[in-house]
């Protein structure tokens, strides 16, 4: 039975979830890449397949195609305003964010910026646009620092989501994860941050992202642990990298495949 756990967030229910844990987490060997590439081969699909926690969470209820907004560009600048910060290359979190927009820019302006990414669709913006954008980024980075500053275990932000390429299966998995805690034993505890409210299937959405972070590693090893907080609701939950949470986060996530599947046959017929 796959197991989840929920506490009102607060500064020790927080470092509770990230203490190292007496457990041996669960490590994906060659044999077991293998089948599940078998599994989402033998879902077809016409054009590459790309999935994350969300399209397990909502199922085959998926929306309009992605487009920047100020409120999805938020994650991404924020948090690495946040980095900054983090790594002492900026005093607050507001001259980080400026500086990584600043870098952005640049990046688009010598032409390294491809249509459509986060930096070509910044540099299109007037400057009261990118404003918000900034008043976002800052609200994100701000929120996250405040759950996070009093972490008794050292803890990074890393520069990347998951990513892991399934062999032969036209899918992508990418897996959520905001803030990275390793202690000094060398165990790995994922912290992936939501805004809104948690929902029924955010805990099945967590063992879909505690799976990907092992696949995407070349030694398979998954965290001891992932911990989701929801700032806005007061919430914390975490799952396990026991072996029957992430089995049950990699079904989840062909299930996905397959509903999406079905949907997009459904829409063509």
């Amino acid at each position: 039975m796959t197991t989840l756990q929920h506490r009102r967030l607060s500064n020790d229910s927080l470092n509770d979830f990230v203490q190292p844990l007496d457990l041996e987490p669960f490590v994906f060997s060659g044999e077991h890449r293998l089948r599940i590439a078998e599994n989402f081969r033998r879902i077809p699909s016409v054009e590459h397949r790309r999935l994350t926690a969300w399209d397990v969470e909502v199922g085959a209820a998926r929306g309009t195609a992605f487009a920047w907004t100020p409120a999805n560009a938020r994650r991404v600048i924020g948090n690495a305003g946040l980095r900054r910060v983090v790594s002492d290359r900026a005093p607050t979190c507001l001259i980080g964010i400026h500086d990584e927009v600043d870098e952005l820019l640049l990046r688009a302006a010598t032409g390294y910026a491809r249509p459509g990414s986060l930096p070509h669709w910044l540099s299109s913006l007037h400057h009261a646009a990118r404003g918000l954008v900034i008043a976002e980024a800052m609200t994100w980075a701000s929120v996250a620092l405040d759950a996070l500053r009093d972490i008794a275990e050292p803890w990074l932000v890393p520069e990347t989501d998951a990513y892991y390429d399934v062999a032969a299966a036209r899918t992508s998995l990418r897996g959520r994860r905001d803030v990275i805690v390793a202690s000094s034993n060398q165990q790995r505890i994922v912290v992936r941050i939501r805004s809104g409210l948690p929902t029924k299937s955010s805990g099945t959405g967590l063992r879909s992202d505690l799976a990907i972070d092992g696949l995407a590693r070349p030694d398979g090893a998954v965290a001891q642990r992932i911990v989701g907080l929801w700032p806005d609701a007061g919430l914390v939950m975490a799952v396990d990298g026991t072996e029957i949470n992430v089995r049950a986060g990699v079904r989840s996530l062909v299930r996905a495949a397959v509903a999406q599947q079905r949907k997009s046959h459904r829409e063509v017929a």
